[in-house]
């Protein structure tokens, strides 16, 4: 074993082998301190990791992990300095108020402890078990959940919803004397979709008979008859259609804009006033 001693007593000529052999020596002794502190921080994190308390021996697995922890201490801290990362939950806070908009001055409390000034964006490291959440705001107003979080749980969003702030005073509903535009909008926007396709069905169909009666009349087969008839009957239907739509669109704007309160004298559908179906229907002529 190196004896160390001072070589202020030997001669000139050991003065520097007796040097390197204290130097030596410091370097063990510093080699010795720092191989028991990373023991005692391995024990530690170790201890820490059995108690369920990830987020505390996270940083001690860390640290042995480095250098100048020996080789043995180092490659067993990084494993599991792996293991406890692998296991070690996160969340994610948010907040909205009632309107649904996101909330961030609102600080982030932890089993009663303050861990943030504003709500962020990132995930928090949190250990696994029950835990309460809390966010206060500086208006006073605060609101708190509870959860239990699981080991291995990665960026679990919980979200807490503020109240209206009591005083407050309520939006108020439009008033029901006064009907809104886009139903109307709506129902003129279907007539005139329907008054297209009453006319594009309307002359397909005149020219099919034309043709019809230029080619095969009077002996057409009655497919070709049935094809011509059917558009015409389309195209009644969608005459029909447009002409209800824009009836409504008129009836919506203008019969609701009287007083509200007053009682209404006829809860049947408003007729249109329009002829039956046997009146609009274009006939096909026996003449094919």
């Amino acid at each position: 074993m190196t004896r160390c001693s001072s070589p202020t007593l030997l001669p000139w000529r050991w003065k520097a082998v007796v040097r390197g052999m204290v130097a030596a020596c410091t370097v063990s002794t510093l080699a010795h301190g720092d191989a028991r502190e990373c023991i005692a921080v391995h024990e530690r994190a170790l201890e820490q990791r059995n108690k369920g308390h990830l987020t505390e021996a996270e940083p001690g697995f860390a640290t042995c992990a480095r250098s100048p922890c020996p080789p043995i201490i180092r490659s067993e801290c990084v494993r599991l300095l792996e293991d406890v990362r692998r296991n070690l939950p996160t969340i994610v806070i948010a907040a909205v108020d009632a309107s649904g908009a996101d909330v961030v001055d609102a600080s982030v409390w932890i089993d009663g402890s303050k861990v943030a000034e504003r709500l962020g964006a990132e995930a928090t490291p949190i250990d696994p078990g029950q835990h309460e959440v809390e966010l206060r705001r500086a208006d006073g107003t605060h609101q708190r959940t509870s959860i239990l979080v699981r080991e291995g749980e990665k960026v679990r969003r919980i979200q807490l919803r503020f109240a209206p702030v009591a005083g407050k005073a309520p939006v108020s509903p439009p008033s029901p004397g006064k009907p809104g535009i886009m139903l109307p909008l709506a129902l003129a926007g279907v007539g005139v979709l329907a008054g297209g396709l009453f006319a594009v069905l309307a002359a397909s169909g005149k020219s099919e008979e034309s043709r019809l009666d230029r080619e095969c009349s009077p002996a057409c087969s009655a497919e070709d008859v049935d094809r011509v008839r059917t558009r015409y009957l389309f195209a009644d239907i969608s005459l029909g259609v447009s002409l209800l739509s824009f009836a409504g669109a008129a009836w919506t704007y203008w019969g609701q804009s009287s007083d509200s309160s007053a009682p209404s004298t006829r809860q049947g559908p408003v007729s249109s006033g329009l002829p039956g179906p046997s009146t609009w229907s274009v006939s096909v002529q026996g003449s094919f």
